[in-house]
């Protein structure tokens, strides 16, 4: 997950427990908010950790931070290398004959 959306998570937890605040009638805890302190906890648990900045598939990766942070900027620069050819790409892969029409007039 991503800082922003645990961000995000973290504020609309707060929100639910103050929401739950003052539509309790009673002055002892919840179970409702219980859960969600317990969330929030998670979530905060979560933003503390160095690799929360990580793609999920790549938290586990052999490696620091910033050798898996690296992996994925090699990965930009190839999406990157890739758009740099892709209109060559397109005009030679039209010039290919459908299947079937190239060999017609070698009959």
């Amino acid at each position: 997950m991503c800082q922003a959306h645990l961000r995000h998570l973290r504020t609309d937890v707060e929100n639910q427990i103050a929401e739950h605040r003052t539509a309790r009638t009673t002055r002892e805890p919840h179970a409702r908010e219980r859960m969600l302190r317990r969330y929030q906890d998670s979530i905060i648990r979560e933003l503390a950790t160095p690799d929360s900045v990580l793609p999920a598939d790549l938290r586990h990766a052999p490696g620091t931070v910033e050798e898996r942070l690296s992996v994925i900027q090699k990965n930009y620069g190839r999406w990157a290398d890739l758009l740099d050819v892709w209109p060559e790409i397109l005009a030679a892969a039209r010039e290919i004959p459908p299947p079937g029409i190239a060999n017609r007039g070698a009959s």
